[in-house]
């Protein structure tokens, strides 16, 4: 069944209007809200906690079927990476430049 759109747009001025109250509400029972967050973001809390420190704790490590191999190759080429890296910075400090604030 289609709602009529006068219908909808009532709906849309009331939710409107609720959004309107809610802080005044939510301000005249300020006490109980406070308790109310305070628990959730405990519940937060524990939650993460459990997620984080009490799961991971209580699986089985992953155990690997091949061992980890060592890539000579690719550690002397980027070895090589780094000194020419280096080479180059080492370079760049040396040029003298002149400097933008000196009247000379």
């Amino acid at each position: 069944m289609i709602k009529k759109p006068f219908s909808v747009i009532k709906n849309l001025i009331q939710a409107k209007t609720f959004f309107k109250k809610l802080p005044w509400v939510l301000g005249r029972r300020a006490f109980f809200v406070i308790i109310v967050f305070s628990f959730l973001s405990a519940l937060f809390g524990i939650f993460l906690f459990y997620v984080y420190v009490v799961g991971p704790s209580s699986k089985e490590p992953e155990v690997f079927e091949s061992p980890v191999r060592f890539r000579q190759d690719l550690y002397y080429k980027i070895l090589n990476q780094w000194e020419i890296d280096s080479q180059k910075e080492s370079d760049a400090s040396k040029i003298e430049r002149l400097n933008p604030f000196n009247k000379n």
